[in-house]
């Protein structure tokens, strides 16, 4: 009997170590908004579905804009000049917000909406190129993108 008491006794001892300890694991900490964008950002080759500059409809230029974004790094199709072929890009307002973007031609880029199936962008384009095969005109541009 003293032997059955004594398995017994170690037996919930081993229990109540054993489920005190679950309660303890760490769990894995929440995703900051950097993550969360970026994972939303390099989940697709984003289409240009419309373009406004200075608020109005602009679907001449652009045609067939494509972007593709890395953690770091993008490539896009008929995006020049605004959107060159490639280049890289780092967020400029913190992990917390992730809501502007800065690339390595020193155009910061804010984005203004991000799901699964829309992204909005926007950027002031200071410049004037026509002609050829890039044509670009001056004011802030806003491209709505989806998968």
């Amino acid at each position: 009997m003293k032997t059955i008491n004594h398995l017994f006794s170690l037996l919930i001892i081993v229990s109540l170590i054993t489920f005190s300890n679950c309660g303890d694991s760490k769990k894995d900490p929440e995703p900051t908004e950097a993550e969360k964008t970026t994972k939303l950002l390099t989940a697709a080759t984003w289409k240009l579905q419309s373009l406004t500059i200075d608020g109005v409809s602009d679907n001449n230029f652009f045609k067939g804009l494509t972007i593709t974004f890395s953690a770091t790094g993008y490539t896009t199709t008929n995006g020049d000049p605004i959107w060159p072929a490639s280049g890289t890009w780092d967020y400029t307002d913190g992990p917390t917000s992730a809501r502007k973007i800065k690339r390595n031609d020193n155009v910061e880029v804010t984005i203004d909406e991000i799901t699964a199936s829309n992204l909005t962008l926007s950027l002031q384009w200071d410049k004037t190129t026509t002609g050829g095969r890039t044509s670009s005109i001056p004011g802030k541009h806003i491209f709505k993108l989806t998968p």
